[in-house]
């Protein structure tokens, strides 16, 4: 065998290689199948209802046009604005609701955390029109309706346009934050040019370099440190002196034990069998959901077909989290929700929330 055929064959096998470990990642090989969907219906609502909050007998959830805010080139000058809305669980019925006093920024919610149910913050990304910031609100149930307040406002710098994704408050000046993107999206919104697309698609499926943070208000802006990273940290939540948090591409829960002066220290990764998204402790049985995707490529094919007003859907389920031993069940696969991108237990449901589709899943499963 000549040097040129040699060289050639190295070549094709370093590429096979490559191409392997490539369709592995985004789960090209993975079957879908279903689990626990049969007494599953949709509750009508919104548009994205991503991230889901009990607040009584009531689900309160972000929802926003994202298949326009960031598929499209300059997408935050030219989407309107989300909104907050109310799931009546005794009747299955939805409403919007009206932010008083809300300042003149535009409104992109994302995640969302209710303290003391009474305070909700939730994540705003208003581009140029406001900057990467966490609206604090007051809520309040007034004849039968929900009520929401503004406060104040948490200003992140620059370097986090649409970039936050999960916060977690352990008081009025301290909290922990997630970002899931690898970079800044631009004042005008994400660029989606083919080359950095595939850039970021690339940086996400092999760097770490999304973050968890720790972040203090001071005179309204916040001001935060990296305590850990991951190849795309979505997900957050806090329990003691516990802190949580999801890589979405990795199919990792990380578990950090929190310092005494809020710093933090991971003390365990566990692998999951679905790529996780937001976690939520739910206040009805004490344990931990996380609203999951099945596999990387129908998320992937969503986001390409999404910029050309195709609608592909993402197969996903709910995992289920032991604050005990840590132990993690499947509880749900479906495919009856597009983009599951959260979940919480009540008395009698099982809820999904979806960062795409346009309603919140209800389902009965004996777990």
């Amino acid at each position: 065998m000549g040097l040129f055929s040699v060289v050639l064959a190295a070549i094709i096998g370093v590429l096979a290689n490559i191409g392997y470990v490539v369709f592995k990642r985004i789960d090209y090989f993975n079957e879908l199948s279903t689990l626990n969907d049969e007494e599953c219906f949709k509750i009508s609502c919104c548009k994205g209802p991503e991230d889901l909050v009990i607040y009584g007998r009531f689900v309160i959830t972000g929802h926003d046009n994202r298949e326009s805010l960031w598929g499209k080139e300059d997408g935050a000058l030219h989407t309107l604005n989300g909104g907050l809305s109310v799931i009546d669980l005794s009747t299955r019925t939805s409403y919007d609701i009206s932010i008083l006093n809300l300042p003149d920024v535009a409104f992109h919610p994302h995640g969302m955390h209710l303290v003391n149910n009474s305070t909700l913050y939730v994540i705003n990304h208003a581009y140029s029109r406001g900057g990467e910031r966490v609206e604090k609100l007051r809520v309040s149930e007034e004849e039968g309706m929900v009520k929401i307040e503004y406060l104040e406002s948490i200003l992140f710098t620059t370097q986090h346009y649409g970039r936050i994704n999960s916060v977690r408050f352990v008081s009025e000046k301290d909290f922990y934050a997630t970002d899931w993107l690898p970079w800044s999206d631009t004042p005008t919104g994400r660029s989606n040019n083919i080359i950095e697309s595939y850039w970021r698609l690339g940086t996400w499926l092999f760097r770490q370099s999304t973050y968890i943070y720790h972040c203090k208000v001071i005179d309204g802006k916040a001001e935060c440190d990296i305590q850990g990273h991951g190849y795309m940290i979505n997900g957050l939540e806090v329990y003691g002196d516990k802190v949580f948090a999801s890589d979405a591409i990795d199919k990792k829960l990380y578990i950090y034990s929190r310092q005494p002066d809020n710093s933090l220290y991971r003390i365990q990764s566990t692998s999951l069998p679905l790529h996780p998204d937001n976690i939520i402790l739910s206040p009805y049985d004490n344990y931990l959901y996380l609203g999951c995707f099945s596999r990387v490529i129908d998320d992937l094919g969503h986001h390409e077909a999404m910029a050309r007003g195709i609608d592909v859907p993402i197969p996903g389920g709910v995992l289920k989290v032991s604050l005990e031993d840590y132990s993690v069940q499947t509880i749900l696969l479906t495919s009856k929700l597009s983009g599951i991108s959260s979940a919480v237990a009540t008395e009698h449901y099982l809820l999904a929330g979806s960062w795409t589709d346009s309603g919140v899943l209800a389902c009965r499963i004996n777990n």
